[in-house]
């Protein structure tokens, strides 16, 4: 029988880490299973927004969608809704205009009566 107290008795030390980075999983990944998970990434890397689906996107779904990708760097995507987005600055800006004109000539005709 060991002595519990007997720190000098290699099987009772503890038993040191092993050194570099510990495994995501159970076990480390082969190499050709972390090329395989650097593929996918990639695929998705390179997934494209159709223009006609992003306009049917509400424009705060948009925004948090745009925050996340210019999180993740990918600009390529965040271009294509920053592009919707801007559109829709623009036609909200035509409608203000042409709302304002309307304004001033309601006015105008107010102060000829």
């Amino acid at each position: 029988m060991k002595d519990a107290h007997n720190i000098t008795t290699s099987e009772l030390l503890p038993t040191p880490r092993r050194p570099g980075r510990p495994p995501a999983g159970v076990r480390a990944l082969t190499p050709a299973e972390r090329k395989a998970a650097q593929r996918e990434r990639e695929r998705g890397a390179f997934v494209t927004y159709d223009r006609v689906e992003l306009e049917s996107i509400g424009t705060d779904a948009l925004l948090e969608e745009l925050g996340r990708l210019v999180t993740a760097g990918q600009p390529a995507l965040a271009g294509a809704i920053w592009e919707v987005l801007e559109a829709r600055v623009c036609a909200a800006r035509a409608n203000l205009h042409t709302q304002q004109e309307q304004l001033v000539s309601d006015l105008a005709l107010r102060i000829q009566e």
